[in-house]
């Protein structure tokens, strides 16, 4: 489509590789429960119905 109105397509760049430890060596059931009641918070106060977990 670029070529159709006369302008060079150059592809993106790379992303660079993900850095930080991966979610399997920080996750646990501490920080599942932590994400369920932010996520509770969040959804009950963007105006929906209270999240039942």
């Amino acid at each position: 489509m670029t070529q159709q109105v006369g302008l060079t397509w150059y592809a993106p760049p790379s992303a660079p590789p993900p850095q930080g430890p991966a979610l399997a060596e920080i996750y646990d059931a501490e920080l599942e429960t932590l994400a369920r009641e932010a996520y509770a918070a969040d959804y009950t106060n963007f105006g929906f119905k209270p999240l039942k977990i």
